[in-house]
């Protein structure tokens, strides 16, 4: 099975690689309550319950966490998209992407 990367050239191939080995390594992070983010927008977030692993993050750290590296990838694809050959130029997609993880 040879699947063309989503960018062209070596930047589409990195980041292919990256994405595979993430979801790859994650699993075992995900699945134990010890280790996965402490987020859930439907937890009892005034850690009523005994047990350290039921406490949760507040809500707007959480989303913080969460979607802070996608907004800091659509703002460099953006701003350096069309500067460097390696990078897709940016869309209106890119820009909406950016408006949505910026408003979270």
């Amino acid at each position: 099975m040879n699947l063309p990367p989503s960018f062209p050239g070596s930047i589409g191939i990195v980041i292919t690689l990256l994405q595979v080995i993430l979801t790859a390594t994650s699993f075992s992070a995900e699945t134990n309550a010890n280790t996965r983010a402490k987020y859930s927008k439907f937890s009892n977030s005034n850690g009523s319950s005994n047990t350290k692993s039921n406490n949760t993050w507040p809500s707007r750290f959480a989303m913080m966490v969460i979607y802070t590296p996608a907004l800091v990838t659509c703002l460099i694809f953006l701003a350096l998209g069309s500067r460097i050959t390696r990078l897709p130029s940016p869309t209106f997609a890119t820009l909406l992407c950016t408006i949505h993880f910026a408003k979270r």
